[in-house]
């Protein structure tokens, strides 16, 4: 009996310390979990309650550098800059810390404290181009900002709102009505999306009269909204084919966005139907048509591209009446980075939005002449005011006219995007 009252002890104790360190323990596991997931949001309140009980210099140091890149995920970069510091001052080893931390400083147009980070990271990472890029690119913003090009690039208040509001498209071809992304209320998406703490997004759509002013922005019906994710939609010429990005969320799981296309008969769009070579474990994102319908670029982190997200393209198989393999439009294009939301304008010529090529500040916007029928060239930034040191995506122009519609999460926002 005493053999067996010590063993129990033994165990009580030993579960004691089992369960203590692996409470201790649960807070990163869930946090790291959660990242894993693209649940962002969530996993900031989980790094921070790690954080509190760990007990090692390098664990807290971890910690806060996840923490940091958490808000960076979301899009917080003031944050993210505040968070990258801490991790610096705590010792975090990985030099991508100081890159990050670089990059959220010229994000607020910090370029003179950018330039310096950047040159620190030169150091610590000399085979890295990004060091010496993100270098190059603090200097040309000035540049820029100091010699501004003729646009003038002013807020759309009657249709925003202090949530995002992004990635517009012209419903057809007069130009007057607007399809966008929103979180605001009034979608079908009224749950809280895990990955930004925001409400899940839908596609809104806004009429403008004859006097320029909009209306009130209202969330399209079911089936194309759901309870899911919905946006960054492209229309074809007649208004009367809608594809959209879908994004489904599972619990626990990693949600991967898709393309997905409906029909419009009468007044009312078709269930939507999920673009044939959309496969579950890849991403793809923003798509965009060309003038005549038959060819679509869109955003996708496939195998055989040349870095995290690249643009692709789609033929469309008239015969078939489908849309063929995607094809990679090439390292011209695309970067090592994230290349998005593009827009195929009238006259052929490519614009998208990548922070891989020198620009501003997160994603700029960038142009590229059209070269053959799926090849375009010569890579161009649209500069300042175009671009700026925020987030600037989403560019569509109205026909001919020089007259452009764009996201942005630029110093003087309404909200969010």
């Amino acid at each position: 009996m005493r053999i067996l009252t010590k063993l129990f002890t033994a165990i009580v104790v030993s579960l004691l310390f089992s369960t203590n360190s692996f409470a201790q323990k649960n807070f990163l596991d869930e946090a790291n979990v959660a990242y894993t997931n693209k649940q962002y949001f969530n996993s900031i309140e989980l790094y921070k309650k790690a954080y509190t009980k760990e007990k090692t210099k390098e664990g807290k140091a971890y910690i806060i550098f996840r923490t940091g890149e958490a808000y960076r995920m979301i899009g917080d970069v003031k944050q993210a800059e505040a968070w990258y510091t801490k991790a610096i001052k705590a010792g975090y080893g990985d030099p991508k810390a100081v890159l990050y931390l670089a990059n959220a400083k010229k994000s607020q147009e910090k370029y003179n404290e950018a330039l310096i980070e950047y040159n620190n990271y030169k150091k610590l990472a000399p085979d890295d181009p990004k060091g010496e890029n993100g270098a190059k690119a603090c200097e040309l913003a000035q540049k820029w900002k100091d010699k501004p090009t003729r646009y003038v690039v002013e807020n759309l208040s009657l249709v925003n709102t202090k949530d995002p509001d992004f990635a517009p498209a012209y419903e057809d071809k007069k130009y007057t009505k607007l399809y966008f992304t929103s979180t605001r209320p009034g979608g079908q998406g009224t749950a809280i999306d895990e990955g930004t703490g925001e409400l899940f997004s839908d596609i809104f759509e806004t009429q403008v009269d004859k006097n320029g002013k909009w209306s009130t922005p209202i969330a399209l019906p079911e089936p194309v909204n759901s309870k899911y994710n919905e946006g960054a939609a492209t229309l074809s010429r007649k208004g009367d084919i809608l594809i959209f990005t879908r994004c489904e969320v599972e619990k626990k799981k990693e949600k991967l966005n898709q393309l997905w296309y409906a029909y419009k008969k009468g007044n009312v769009w078709s269930d939507p139907i999920k673009v044939e070579f959309c496969v579950d474990t890849i991403d793809y994102a923003s798509p965009a048509l060309s003038f005549d319908g038959e060819t679509m670029v869109f955003s996708s982190n496939q195998e055989g591209g040349q870095g995290d997200k690249d643009l692709w393209y789609s033929k469309f198989d008239k015969k078939e009446k489908k849309w063929n393999a995607p094809v990679n439009l090439g390292s011209t294009i695309n970067t090592v980075q994230k290349e998005v939301f593009p827009f195929i304008h009238d006259d052929g010529t490519l614009y998208f939005s990548s922070d891989g090529h020198l620009g501003m500040g997160g994603w700029d916007i960038f142009k590229a002449d059209k070269k053959g029928e799926t090849e375009w060239s010569n890579v161009t930034n649209l500069r300042y005011p175009i671009n700026s040191a925020g987030d600037d995506f989403g560019i569509i122009f109205e026909g001919a006219k020089e007259r452009v519609y764009l996201s942005s999460n630029r110093e003087g926002t309404k909200g969010a995007d």
